[in-house]
C-alpha cells in the first residue's frame, strides 16, 4: 500500500467475505477508506472452515482487484481464523500429594497443565481427523482436595490434589488453509487474531473485561461465543446453528427458495407486510407477526443452545450477554436468550457498529451487528495484532499461536511433553500393623522437574519469547515408604530392675508376623508386628525363666518332676505375689520356699482314686479297708499310700484282680475283742451270714461279724 499505515482486512465468513480498507485518523480513531463484499458462488466454506481453497482465493482476489481498482495496490492483509473453529473439552488430572507437606503453587500449576493434556487427549480421541490442536487458553473449572471442591489449594494438606479445566483449542489446519487461500491471491499475512477476539476487541475495552460478559457473534452456520471476566477472555464456544437454520425454517413453512426465504428473514424486522414468491409462482403478503409466530419454534431452540452453552462455558450466568452477527437481528432471540437465562431483558442487548468507539462516528451510524467483527479485524490488526512464537524445547523447535502473554507451560503443552511425567510422583506408602493397630511408613515426595530457560532456572509460569531456550528434565520419583521395626512406635520400652540384689535390664520381646525379631529387621508391606514386656511378677517370672525347686524320681519307668515349693516375693521391702504390677526402678526379691513332698498316692493312676479303698461293716459299723488290688512299690518294696516321695525314689503302681482283702485286713482299723468273756469259749465269724474265717475274702459291701458265744 501507499501508506504503510493503511490497513487491508478481510472477513471470510461462511456466506461472504467482506474486504475493508481503513488507516489511522487524526483524531485516533480509525476512518474508513472503502470496503466491498462479495458471496461465495459456491459451498466452498462450511461452518466458518475452509474447504475449497481455490474457490475462496478467488472470492478474495474478487475483493482485492475490485478495491485496487478505486484505491492503491494491496499487498498485506489482516484476517481472522474463524472463531467457530475454536474447540473447547473438559479435562480432569488427579495426582497424589504428601499429605505431610504443603501443596505449593507449582505443584498447583503442574496439575492445571496436566488437566489441559487431558482435554487434548480427549479431544484427540473425539476428532474425525487427528489434526495438530493448538491451546489458546483456559480456565479453572474445580479444584479438588481429596475428591472435595475447595477454592485454593495452595498451602493446604491433602493425600489427593485434583484439578478440572475448560480449555480451548484451534486446529492447525484453520490457519494453514488460511494461510494456503490469502498466498492464491497474492497476499502476504500482515496481522491475524481470531473473530472473536476480534468482535471483543471492537465492542468490549480492557476495562470493561473485568464484568463477566458473554459476546456472541451469530452468523450463517454457528454462533461463536466468548467470555470475560476480571480483565481476560476466560472462554470459546461455538453453538453449530445460527440464521441459516431460521431462514430454513421459513423455506420449509412457506415453500420458498433458500435466498427468498433469506430475503423474507431480514424484512421481519423492518416491515409490518412482507412479500414473496412462493416455487410455485404464487405471490403472497403476510403480517411479518404470523410469519415469527410460525418460526417462533425455531427461534426458541436457537436460543436456549446459545444460553446452554454460555451456562457450560461460564458456570453460571454472565452479568450481560452482547449479541452482534447478522444472525442476531433475528426477531425476539435476544429477548428469549434473556428467559433462559433468567436474566432481565435489559442485560441482553443486540449491538451494531455504533458501539465501536475508535471508528469514525460518521461511516458507523449506519451499520449494523454484522459489521462487529470485519471492523474488529481492522481495530485488532492496528492495535493488539497476533503472532507465532517459536522457540526450542528440548532441542525440538515449536512454534506458538501467541493469542496471550505466553510461558514456558504453553511450550510444553505445545511440544506435547507429558506433564503427568514430569513432576515426580510420592513414593508409596507402606502399611504395617503395630500391636493391632494400623501404621503408615509414608513414602518421600516427588520432586518438581529441572527447568532451565536460556540455561537459567526458572518456574512453569515464566514468559518466553521467540528465539527462547528451554529445557526440561522431569523431576525424581518419591522414595517408597518403608525402615525396619527401629522406626515404629511400639508400646513397649525396657526396664531397670533390681532382682535379688543384682542390676537387670529386662529388653521387649518383639515379634513379626509371630517370629521373634530385633529392632534392626527390615519392614515389609502388611507386617503385623507386636512387642511386649513384662508387667506383674509373675510375667516377670515367666520372662526370667526362674527355676523353682524340683523333685525328680522315677514312676513305672518314666522319670517325673514335681515342684515342691514357690518363692517368697518381696518388691521394695514389701511382701507381694504374683498379681503385684512392677515398673522400672523396683527393687524385686524372688526367694525360694521350702514346700512338701507329693505322697505316693498323688501319683497313683488317676483312675484308681475311687476304687483303693472299700466299704465294708463290721459288726454293723461301716469301715474302709484297703483295696489289695492296687498297691505300690518303692525301690523294691510294698509302701503306704501315705509315705511321702524322695528325690530318686523308683515307683511301681501294680494292680491285680485277683487279690482280694480278708477277714483279718479289717482289724487294722478297728478293735477287735480276742480275750473270750467269762462263761463264752468260742469265736464266730461270719460274713455277710456265712461262717468264715480269718481268711475268707471280702468285697465292697461285705458284712463282717466277730463275737464271743
Amino acid at each position: 500500500m501507499g501508506d504503510e499505515r493503511t490497513i487491508f482486512a478481510l472477513d471470510i465468513g461462511t456466506r461472504s467475505v467482506m474486504g475493508i480498507i481503513a488507516k489511522p485518523a487524526s483524531d485516533g480513531n480509525l476512518s474508513i477508506i472503502d470496503w466491498e463484499i462479495r458471496e461465495h458462488t459456491t459451498r466452498s466454506m462450511l461452518d466458518g472452515q475452509i474447504h475449497d481453497i481455490e474457490a475462496v482465493a478467488n472470492t478474495i482476489l474478487e475483493i482485492k482487484s475490485t478495491l485496487e481498482q478505486r484505491n492503491t495496490p494491496l499487498h498485506q492483509v489482516a484476517v481472522a481464523a474463524a472463531g467457530r473453529a475454536l474447540l473447547t473439552e473438559r479435562g480432569q488430572f488427579t495426582f497424589p500429594m504428601d499429605s505431610q507437606q504443603y501443596i505449593s503453587k507449582e505443584e498447583v500449576h503442574h496439575c492445571e497443565l496436566a488437566a489441559v493434556q487431558a482435554a487434548q487427549t480427549t479431544l484427540h480421541e473425539g476428532a474425525s481427523l487427528q489434526q495438530q490442536y493448538y491451546c489458546v487458553g483456559y480456565s479453572i473449572y474445580n479444584y479438588y482436595l481429596d475428591g472435595e471442591k475447595i477454592g485454593n489449594p495452595i498451602d493446604q494438606r491433602g493425600e489427593n490434589l485434583g484439578v478440572e479445566v475448560i480449555a480451548t483449542f484451534l486446529p492447525q489446519v484453520v490457519v494453514d488453509s488460511l494461510m494456503a487461500a490469502l498466498n492464491k491471491a497474492g497476499l502476504q499475512l500482515q496481522a491475524l487474531t481470531l473473530e472473536p477476539i476480534a468482535a471483543i476487541e471492537a465492542i468490549i475495552p480492557s476495562t470493561m473485561r473485568r464484568l463477566n460478559v458473554a459476546l456472541v457473534d451469530i452468523g450463517a452456520g454457528t454462533s461463536d461465543i466468548a467470555i470475560t471476566a476480571e480483565g481476560t477472555i476466560t472462554a470459546y464456544g461455538m453453538v453449530p446453528a445460527a440464521g441459516d437454520e431460521i431462514t430454513d425454517a421459513i423455506s420449509q413453512a412457506y415453500l420458498l427458495d433458500f435466498p427468498v426465504a433469506e430475503q423474507v428473514k431480514r424484512q421481519l424486522n423492518t416491515s409490518d407486510q412482507v412479500s414473496y414468491t412462493d416455487i410455485l409462482g404464487f405471490q403472497t403478503e403476510l403480517a411479518s407477526a404470523e410469519i415469527i409466530q410460525t418460526i417462533k419454534g425455531e427461534i426458541e431452540s436457537l436460543a436456549q443452545a446459545i444460553s446452554t452453552k454460555i451456562t457450560d462455558l461460564n458456570g453460571k450466568n454472565p452479568q450481560a450477554v452482547m449479541l452482534v452477527g447478522g444472525g442476531s437481528l433475528t426477531p425476539q432471540l435476544a429477548t428469549m436468550i434473556a428467559r433462559h437465562l433468567h436474566m432481565p431483558e435489559n442485560r441482553v442487548a443486540v449491538r451494531d457498529a455504533s458501539a465501536i468507539a475508535m471508528v469514525n462516528p460518521e461511516f458507523v451510524q449506519d451499520k449494523g451487528p454484522e459489521w462487529i467483527t470485519p471492523l474488529g479485524i481492522v481495530t485488532t490488526a492496528l492495535h493488539r495484532p497476533l503472532s507465532y512464537v517459536q522457540v526450542q524445547v528440548n532441542d525440538e523447535m515449536t512454534r506458538l499461536f501467541e493469542l496471550r502473554p505466553l510461558t514456558i507451560s504453553d511450550a510444553l503443552l505445545a511440544a506435547g511433553i507429558s506433564m503427568r511425567q514430569l513432576h515426580g510422583r510420592p513414593g508409596l506408602s507402606m502399611h504395617v500393623s503395630v500391636n493391632g493397630k494400623s501404621h503408615w511408613l509414608r513414602g518421600t515426595h516427588g520432586e518438581p522437574p529441572t527447568i532451565l530457560l536460556n540455561g537459567q532456572h526458572t518456574s512453569l509460569s515464566s514468559a518466553i519469547q521467540t528465539g527462547d531456550t528451554i529445557t526440561i528434565t522431569p523431576g525424581q520419583d518419591g522414595k517408597d515408604g518403608g525402615g525396619t521395626i527401629r522406626d515404629l512406635p511400639l508400646s513397649s520400652t525396657s526396664l531397670h530392675f533390681e532382682i535379688n540384689g543384682e542390676a537387670q535390664l529386662i529388653t521387649p520381646r518383639i515379634r513379626c508376623n509371630g517370629k521373634l525379631v530385633t529392632v534392626d529387621e527390615e519392614l515389609h508391606d502388611g507386617d503385623q508386628i507386636n512387642d511386649d514386656i513384662p508387667h506383674t511378677i509373675e510375667e516377670l517370672h515367666a520372662w526370667l525363666g526362674t527355676q523353682q525347686p524340683i523333685l525328680r524320681f522315677k514312676c513305672n519307668g518314666r522319670w517325673m518332676e514335681h515342684t515342691i515349693g514357690g518363692y517368697e516375693i518381696e518388691v521394695n521391702g514389701l511382701i507381694a505375689d504374683g498379681k503385684t504390677t512392677i515398673q522400672a526402678g523396683d527393687r524385686i526379691r524372688l526367694l525360694p520356699k521350702e514346700g512338701t513332698n507329693p505322697t505316693l498316692l498323688q501319683y497313683a493312676p488317676e483312675h484308681w482314686q475311687e476304687n483303693l479303698t472299700i466299704a465294708v461293716s463290721y459288726n454293723g459299723q461301716p469301715v474302709k479297708v484297703d483295696n489289695l488290688q492296687y498297691w505300690v512299690e518303692r525301690n523294691g518294696e510294698v509302701a503306704q499310700w501315705d509315705e511321702l516321695i524322695q528325690a530318686g525314689d523308683q515307683l511301681i503302681y501294680r494292680e491285680d484282680e485277683e487279690r482280694s482283702p480278708v477277714f483279718s485286713d479289717v482289724f487294722r482299723y478297728v478293735d477287735v475283742q480276742l480275750e473270750p468273756p467269762g462263761g463264752l469259749t468260742r469265736l464266730c465269724l461270719r460274713v455277710d451270714g456265712e461262717e468264715a474265717n480269718f481268711q475268707t475274702p471280702i468285697h465292697a459291701g461285705s458284712a463282717l461279724e466277730l463275737y464271743w458265744e
